[in-house]
């Protein structure tokens, strides 16, 4: 798989959209599907209660939010009546809430473009995750809910949602998620147990939380968004745990089918999470091995039969 090298731009695209100028990027085009893979050649055509001390300072930040001037952003792609480009943004791009607002300035300065978004978790939050789950090994239960890359996982995703003001709903799929998240751990824990099949099970919370988060931004500022967990959507993979091959005659019409935007009303920009599948015959969550976002976004662009997949 051939990527574009150009991925330091993010910051300062941010910022030169934001003095109304314009930016390029390299692009890819996934197309040539091996029976087994996808390859990508580049083409011209292209409920978690926080500690006081941590809620203090959580409603400093919020509260600075809130005194800041709104954002507002163009809904992008409204003329298109499907997806015309997949936009895949890495951990880095999207690790705090400013990274995140920059993604959306990003996405929103192209309106000829209608994009489906393939975001990866935020940050370092997968690595903490991991983390998580070697600690779990030889804590007790008890002592689960105070292990510091968790503590750290749920500040930074709480803090997120307070600073960018996601609705309410959406704040609390992310606190049951972290609750959920904290009971895997306390099940390892108890089972002394850390199998590869947990092992994908529990990283996947970080782009089911980062997509949740991203879409009710982009709603709360005027952009109808929609999030979708890639697994449910029918991207159906081997029983690989851990490094999972995709079952691409079953994938690719499900996944066209589930993208396919409905006639009527405004045009959506879909928010997929990256890295993830649903095992065949298992149904538990997979997760697509190293690069796994990037072929996430590669996917989707073969299944809508896109001319161009954007890496950033």
């Amino acid at each position: 798989m051939q990527l574009s090298a150009q991925r330091s731009f993010r910051r300062e695209a941010a910022r030169t959209h934001r003095q109304q100028n314009q930016y390029t990027t390299a692009s890819i085009v996934a197309r040539a599907l091996a029976s087994t893979r996808v390859s990508c050649e580049p083409s011209a055509l292209a409920g978690q209660q926080l500690p006081n001390s941590r809620r203090r300072s959580t409603c400093v930040v919020a509260q600075a939010a809130a005194a800041a001037p709104a954002t507002v952003l163009q809904a992008p792609g409204q003329h298109l009546q499907q997806v015309n480009v997949v936009y895949k943004f890495g951990g880095s791009s999207v690790r705090d809430a400013e990274r995140m607002r920059e993604v959306a300035d990003i996405i929103c300065s192209f309106p000829e473009n209608l994009p489906c978004v393939v975001l990866s978790a935020m940050g370092k939050t997968t690595n903490m995750l991991l983390e998580c789950g070697e600690l779990a090994l030889c804590t007790s239960i008890d002592k689960i809910p105070s292990l510091k890359p968790l503590e750290t996982i749920r500040d930074l995703h709480l803090s997120t949602c307070q600073v960018l003001g996601v609705e309410p709903a959406v704040q609390a799929e992310v606190e049951q998620l972290l609750s959920n998240l904290q009971q895997l751990l306390i099940g390892i824990s108890i089972m002394q147990d850390l199998t590869n099949r947990a092992r994908d099970s529990l990283v996947s919370f970080g782009e089911r939380m980062s997509t949740r988060i991203f879409a009710s931004y982009l709603r709360q500022h005027g952009v109808p968004a929609q999030q979708f967990d890639a697994p449910e959507i029918g991207v159906t993979t081997t029983d690989d745990f851990g490094n999972a091959d995709i079952i691409y005659e079953q994938t690719l019409p499900a996944v066209r089918a589930a993208l396919r935007q409905q006639p009527g009303g405004p045009r959506q920009v879909q928010v997929v999470t990256g890295f993830l599948g649903k095992a065949m015959l298992s149904s538990a969550i997979t997760t697509l091995g190293r690069g796994g976002s990037d072929l996430t976004a590669t996917l989707i662009g073969a299944a809508l039969e896109l001319k161009e997949v954007q890496v950033r």
